[in-house]
């Protein structure tokens, strides 16, 4: 299935499954409830392959490591292959903390810190989810972006030892991120992953 969305001048088109499409579909519902109940602007959430939206990004989502981010247009960017994660819910409930935040006109609304304890109450209201399984399933999605920025491959246009900084830059970040959410909820102790600890990165 061809999923296609155009906003103002920007319009993207992405072939999706249809298992990856009833994935978006809800994750639109999703952002639509949140809209509704606390009277949003209206959202998109929009799914595609990671080149087309790497630089559209806005709302310092997740260092770009997790190729999804929210722009101030009203519209939440996913790779698609995170339609495939257990972490897809997480991720769009980050996204409409970034875009409640905006709207209702707080300072500091790209906040990554704030996004991802806001996040937790979107769920929490949202999903039916108690405090700590909203905090686990938050925590699961920083997990998982770590997991990535370690593992993620290098670009060929840099040298191996380019691409190990740029991998240990990325991995700082989402660990300093997991370590800022964990201090956040401290009723709720977590041990931190074996790449936060000695933050050995792969080369």
């Amino acid at each position: 299935m061809v999923a296609c969305f155009g906003a103002f001048i920007f319009t993207a088109c992405s072939t999706l499954s249809h298992e990856r499409e009833a994935h978006l579909d809800e994750l639109q519902r999703f952002a639509d409830d949140v809209v509704r109940v606390y009277a949003l602007p209206p959202i998109r959430v929009w799914a595609g392959s990671a080149q087309n939206i790497t630089e559209r990004g806005w709302g310092a989502f997740d260092d770009r490591a997790s190729s999804a981010f929210y722009n101030e247009r009203g519209i939440i960017y996913l790779d698609e292959k995170i339609l495939d994660r257990s972490v897809r819910e997480a991720t769009v409930a980050k996204g409409m903390a970034f875009h409640k935040s905006r709207s209702e006109g707080a300072r500091a609304w790209n906040s990554d810190p704030v996004a991802n304890v806001n996040a937790v109450a979107i769920l929490e209201r949202f999903k039916a989810l108690s405090e700590e399984q909203a905090f686990d399933r938050v925590r699961r999605m920083l997990l998982t972006h770590a997991a990535d920025a370690q593992n993620a491959a290098g670009l060929d246009a840099y040298t191996p030892e380019v691409n190990a900084r740029l991998r240990a830059r990325r991995v700082s970040g989402a660990c300093a991120r997991l370590g800022a959410f964990d201090r956040a909820y401290p009723r709720y102790p977590r041990d931190l992953p074996e790449v936060c600890v000695n933050r050995r990165i792969r080369t």
